[in-house]
């Protein structure tokens, strides 16, 4: 049984968007973590 099916398309599709949403948010509050760390010891 192959995982890259057709029928599995749509629940690859979703999980790869879900995964890009999390890496963006999270990259998103490291940035904003970053920068209040670096504004805060100045």
């Amino acid at each position: 049984m192959k995982f890259f099916s057709l029928k599995n398309l749509p629940i690859i599709l979703s999980v790869l968007i879900t995964i890009g949403l999390f890496v963006n948010i999270f990259t998103k509050v490291k940035n904003s973590i970053q920068s209040t760390y670096l504004f805060g010891n100045r």
